[in-house]
C-alpha cells in the first residue's frame, strides 16, 4: 500500500540526496570500526588520525535514533601543550556520555553535539535567520566538520537552510548551513506522518512534519512500532522512514 506523500516532504527528501550520498562515502568504509562501542570515525580509523579541533568545532556527534547510540569521533580536542610539540591523542578527551548536563552538550532532538569548550559562550538562535550549525564534507580528504555558531530555542527543530560547493572535484568541499524552526503547530492528518528518517547507514536525519494531538506524541526512534518504511534509494544508500502519532500511555 503506497502511503500518502505531501509535496513539502518530497522537498525535504531532494534536500537531503546530496548530503546523504556524501555521508554514505565518507563513512562506508569504516562501518566495521570498532563495533563494541559504536564509533565512527570521521577520519581514519584511530584517534591519532583526527585533526584538531577548529574553534567551536563539535568533537563528538552521538546519534540515539535506535536506542543503541552511535558516536561519531570527528576531531580531538587540543591540549594546552606548546605548539612545537607532539599533542598526546588521550591528553584531553571529548566527552562521549550521554550526560546533557555536562556543560558540553547541544542537544538536538536525538542527537548530542559535544564541543571541547563551554556551550554557555553561544548566543541564542533566530528562528529561520541564523545559521545554528555548518557542516563541511571533504570528499578527498575522507573528512567532515561540524561547527557551531549559536544554540537553537528549546522546542525547535533543525532544516538544510542552504549548501554551497567551494572547489571542483576532486578536492572540492560541501558546506550545509543549518538553521532552527519552531516545532510545526499544523495537526497531523489521519494516516499522516508525523515526522521523516533518513537513515543512510551511518547518519540519520530527522524531519518534523506536523504535530500529533493532545493524548499522543511522535516516536524519537526508528526502532518504535508506528515507524514504517517508506522509500529506499539503493543508489544513494539511504532509506526513509514515517514516523506516525503513537497513544500515549494513560
Amino acid at each position: 500500500m503506497w502511503l500518502p506523500v505531501s509535496s513539502s516532504l518530497i522537498l525535504f527528501l531532494a534536500s537531503c540526496q546530496t548530503f546523504f550520498a556524501e555521508s554514505r562515502a565518507r563513512f562506508l568504509p569504516l562501518l566495521a570500526y570498532p563495533a563494541a562501542r559504536n564509533i565512527i570515525y570521521a577520519n581514519g580509523n584511530s584517534e591519532s588520525d583526527l585533526p584538531l579541533c577548529a574553534t567551536h568545532a563539535v568533537c563528538n556527534r552521538i546519534e540515539n535514533f535506535s536506542g543503541k547510540p552511535k558516536i561519531h569521533r570527528l576531531c580531538r580536542c587540543p591540549t594546552s601543550h606548546p605548539a612545537n610539540l607532539p599533542v598526546d591523542a588521550t591528553s584531553h578527551s571529548c566527552p562521549s556520555t550521554l550526560n546533557d548536563q555536562d556543560g558540553h552538550t547541544i542537544t538536538d532532538d536525538s542527537k548530542m553535539y559535544k564541543i571541547c569548550g563551554p556551550v554557555e559562550v553561544f548566543p541564542t538562535c533566530r528562528f529561520f535567520h541564523d545559521t545554528a550549525y555548518t557542516i563541511t564534507t571533504y570528499p578527498a580528504q575522507n573528512r567532515t566538520q561540524q561547527v557551531i555558531r549559536c544554540v537553537c530555542p528549546a522546542e525547535s527543530t533543525t532544516y538544510i537552510l542552504k549548501w554551497k560547493q567551494k572547489h571542483n572535484a576532486p578536492n572540492h568541499k560541501m558546506t550545509y548551513h543549518y538553521a532552527c524552526s519552531p516545532q510545526t503547530f499544523l495537526r497531523c492528518a489521519k494516516d499522516e506522518p508525523c515526522s521523516l528518517f533518513v537513515d543512510s547507514g551511518t547518519a540519520v536525519n530527522k524531519q518534523a512534519v506536523c504535530s500529533c494531538r493532545q493524548g499522543s506524541s511522535c516516536p524519537t526512534r526508528v526502532t518504535e512500532s508506528t515507524v514504517k518504511l517508506l522509500t529506499v534509494d539503493a543508489n544513494l544508500g539511504a532509506t526513509t522512514y514515517a514516523a506516525y502519532c503513537r497513544q500515549d500511555d494513560s
